[in-house]
């Protein structure tokens, strides 16, 4: 019989292995549409040296710490590995002191949000349509500027920033702050690589300026 602690943990490991489904399904199926209706990523529009690992690295700073908490946990049998108690989040969260019901609770809540996600990532796709790109420009590009891409100019990395900090609540640990952190200082490098790199492309540079202008915000509206 799994107890109550063990069937939170299988439930925080199957969020996690969904959204890796997603991610990895979404992001496939995108780049293999832009590049059938917009044509490759042009070569001269591609990051130099070692900037073009940053992309890569963007990745295994997003999966690594729910993959170290998944296989942790499965060789625990679902039960809480060691390292999560110590590093574990206060109980005493959000002003008020938790029981192990309440956060489990809070934990269920920050699973079912990190699902939700997938609806806000699919509007954003949408709007992209066939412009998805890593950090290159494709043969036929167009600036992007409607649905949430007219509140923010990088909506998929302000969700992806965003399902870190769920991390942080799901698997009830400090850890994933760190993800946060790091994925923060990723963005802040790659964002500026991106968009010097649409800049450079005259067919769509002039919108982009404009575009820059009416939608200041990289990733959170009013404040970055």
């Amino acid at each position: 019989m799994l107890s109550t602690d063990q069937l939170l943990e299988i439930f925080v490991v199957l969020c996690i292995v969904d959204h890796y489904r997603y991610a990895f399904s979404k992001i496939g199926k995108a780049s293999a549409y832009a590049r059938s209706k917009s044509g490759p990523v042009r070569p001269d529009s591609m990051p130099t040296r070692l900037s073009v690992l940053i992309t890569p690295f963007q990745a295994f700073v997003h999966f690594l710490v729910p993959t170290v908490y998944m296989i942790s946990v499965i060789a625990a049998g679902f039960n809480t590995p060691r390292w999560m108690h110590a590093l574990a989040l206060p109980d005493a969260m959000f002003g008020v002191e938790l029981d192990d019901l309440r956060k489990n609770a809070v934990r269920v809540f920050a699973c079912v949000a990190s699902i939700s996600l997938q609806g806000l990532s699919d509007d954003a796709f949408l709007h992209l349509d066939d412009q998805f790109h890593p950090i290159g420009r494709r043969e036929k590009s167009r600036i992007i500027h409607t649905g949430p891409y007219a509140w923010v100019r990088h909506p998929l990395y302000a969700l992806s920033l965003l399902h870190s900090a769920l991390w942080t609540v799901m698997l009830w640990s400090y850890v994933p702050l760190v993800v946060v952190v790091a994925t923060a200082v990723v963005y802040a490098v790659k964002i500026p690589i991106e968009e010097e790199a649409i800049l450079r492309d005259d067919a769509v540079k002039e919108q982009y300026r404009a575009y820059m202008r009416k939608v200041p915000a990289k990733l959170v509206p009013y404040v970055w």
